[in-house]
């Protein structure tokens, strides 16, 4: 009886522990005038005890009050206006107390006051404000009187203005207009597509009217950028193929080119000329020139090229056979010794595994009756285990029985049931307790039963210790002796094979030396050359400058001796005084190259700046230059710069995305 006492007393205590708790909270609030935490604390101690009568008591003065304040609290936040904390509180309310009449009244005050507030800012032509309040009012009172009239005058405004301002020609307006109804009314998006679309290709068609005229005007930056435009309004696929053909066609002039002459040595100059020619697209955003238009033009002189011849000699010899004489072999000798020193080893070895073996089994078979006698033991604790495992299933559903004939005994006497009831019902209590007692003295005795099996399980655990370290440390010893064994009679085995194929004698060569000359030869050749620039733009960087690259060859050579197997080693280079002359010249193209990088970055940095104030004294016709620079020089514009024409391009022509231009984009961004 004592268990099943103590666990519902526990539950009673802490259940006594929430409600006063609970009830502390309530006065405390109550006593400061807070009538909403009040009510939710005694809500929760009522919820603990329903059948407490204080706790109810207190629970319904607490409503009454919070009520009242929150009815109070609604008229003074509709007096300010402040509707969605009106709406907000009438809810409260009506959570706690559906028949308030004052509810109702305060709802029909609403939405007078929303009405009224719609109408007034419609009829001082503040439309959006007057649309916005309708749709606050689809969410905090759904069911207004004017709620549909309001909404539907409100769509039909912005839907008639943006239509007047299409007639007008004013399409960004237009498009601004009839986008407050998504706005404000997400649901809505689909009813604006169709006049969205119509502004759209108005809009975009009046672009392409200006981009033509622009053309026709020798203006085909600007055109390009409104064909851009066109194509970020409406989408339109023909848009963007325009925009981008016209840009493609000043691509080129965006670009750095250079423009080479050749004077001198005319064969190696038009060798040259190519090479720079190949390395030039390693500028960025570089190309050929052909014409005088170039923006550098380099005149190449080429002079003739000069070869010269040095060398190197290095005293050398080597050592060769002159003979033989016949000596002991110390393979054999030492295969001999190790032969021997294996076979000792075996005998060693093979009187220590005969030693360990009758130890080890003896360790261990009494290792293995260690191990029967744990293995009937942890039988024994598993059987006893699944019989406590079934005694508590049937303890847990008796007491789950015994709890739910309190808990109804407790229903029985708060709700006043008759004495004969109760008395029955306590004799079913008791008698279920009974059952509960019964099933938890065979858990225990069961308990008991497996504590003394774990008992048995631990002795043997340590007495099991000291049986297998000792059959673990001859294992050991056995294995090291077994391993030792085996290795020497494989050794044993190999070394006899060898020194059956083994001579007792060798013949040992007699060496002599054998003294030459090794010549490095190195042969080189330089290729100078002059050149002049001349850019059709003020620099510094401009002028004359000289190249003279040289390229080497080399090789050896010496005499040859048949007896030192030295053969004859000719001087023969791998490379003739024509390839070296190109290699040179290779040097040259990539110095000059060098020297028009440093060109181009100079003339990328004066025509950007030249491009930034152009736009400021003729936007329409510098927008060409503009175009050219970023279609055409991508990597040479720093992000200001690039900032400075999407800002030219946004507000001289709205498009807003310049990327476009290059290709880099295919949807429109709207």
């Amino acid at each position: 009886m004592g268990g099943w006492r103590f666990l519902v007393l526990g539950a009673l205590v802490v259940s006594g522990c929430a409600f006063q708790q609970a009830m502390r909270d309530g006065n405390r609030a109550a006593d400061g005038g807070d009538w909403r935490t009040a009510y939710s604390a005694y809500d929760q101690a009522v919820k603990t005890k329903p059948g407490n009568e204080e706790a109810k008591h207190a629970h319904a003065v607490a409503r009454d009050n919070a009520v009242e304040d929150a009815l109070g609290d609604a008229e003074a936040s509709l007096e300010l206006r402040q509707y969605e904390r009106v709406a907000d509180t009438l809810e409260y309310v009506r959570e706690l107390d559906r028949d308030r009449p004052e509810v109702f009244h305060l709802k029909n005050d609403l939405s007078a006051a929303l009405q009224y507030d719609f109408d007034r800012t419609w009829d001082a032509g503040e439309h959006r404000i007057a649309y916005q309040i309708a749709v606050l009012t689809t969410d905090i009172l759904p069911d207004a009187g004017f709620l549909a009239e309001a909404l539907q005058r409100s769509r039909a405004h912005f839907m008639d203005d943006s239509r007047r301002l299409l007639d007008d020609g004013q399409h960004e307006e237009a498009l601004d207009t009839l986008n407050t109804i998504p706005e404000l009314e997400p649901s809505r998006a689909g009813d604006v597509t169709a006049l969205e679309q119509q502004i759209r290709i108005s809009w975009a068609d009046a672009l392409v009217a200006r981009a033509k005229s622009k053309i026709r005007g020798k203006r085909e930056g600007a055109a390009s950028v409104l064909f851009a435009r066109a194509y970020e309004i409406a989408g339109r696929r023909s848009d963007i193929d325009q925009a981008r053909g016209l840009a493609d066609q000043l691509r080129s002039a965006g670009q750095f080119t250079l423009r080479t002459r050749v004077y001198g040595e005319l064969t190696r100059g038009g060798a040259l000329r190519d090479e720079v020619n190949k390395a030039l697209p390693n500028i960025s955003d570089a190309a050929v020139g052909t014409t005088s238009a170039s923006d550098v033009t380099m005149a190449l002189s080429v002079f003739r090229a000069r070869c010269s011849e040095s060398k190197q000699v290095t005293p050398t010899t080597k050592e060769y056979v002159s003979g033989q004489v016949e000596k002991p072999n110390p393979l054999w000798a030492d295969l001999t010794a190790r032969k021997d020193q294996a076979r000792e080893i075996e005998m060693i070895s093979g009187g220590q595994v005969g030693v360990l073996a009758p130890q080890l089994k003896s360790a261990q078979d009494a290792l293995a009756a260690f191990d029967n006698r744990a293995g009937g033991a942890q039988a024994e604790f598993d059987g006893v285990q699944a019989k406590i495992d079934r005694a508590d299933s049937q303890l847990k559903a008796a007491q789950e029985l015994r709890d739910n004939l309190l808990d109804q005994l407790d229903n029985m006497q708060q709700e006043g049931a008759s004495a004969e009831a109760i008395a029955q019902w306590e004799g079913k209590l008791a008698e279920q307790t009974g059952r509960v007692n019964e099933w938890q003295a065979v858990v225990v005795g069961l308990q008991n039963t497996q504590a003394a099996s774990r008992q048995e399980l631990d002795a043997l655990a340590i007495e099991r210790v000291p049986a297998a370290e000792a059959v673990a440390r001859l294992q050991v010893g056995f294995d090291a002796a077994s391993g030792d064994r085996a290795t020497a009679q494989s050794d044993f085995a190999q070394l006899t094979a060898q020194l059956a194929q083994t001579d007792k004698t060798i013949w040992e060569d007699v060496y002599d030396t054998f003294r030459y000359d090794v010549v490095a030869w190195t042969r080189t050749c330089s290729a100078p050359i002059t050149v002049k620039a001349a850019p059709r733009w003020d620099t510094l960087l401009g002028g004359e400058r000289k190249f003279g690259p040289e390229a080497t060859t080399t090789d050896t050579s010496h005499v040859g001796f048949d007896k030192a197997g030295i053969p004859t080693d000719p001087k023969v280079y791998p490379a003739s005084d024509d390839q070296l002359i190109a290699q040179a010249d290779a040097a040259n193209a990539m110095a000059i190259i060098g020297w028009a990088n440093e060109l181009a970055d100079d003339h990328f940095s004066t025509v950007t700046v030249e491009t930034v104030v152009a736009l400021q004294r003729d936007p329409d016709l510098s927008t060409t230059d503009l175009v050219g620079l970023f279609v055409g020089a991508p990597h040479r514009l720093d992000q200001q710069t690039v900032n400075t024409f999407a800002t030219h391009l946004r507000q001289h022509y709205g498009l807003e995305n310049a990327e476009l231009l290059r290709g880099g984009v295919a949807a429109p961004n709207r």
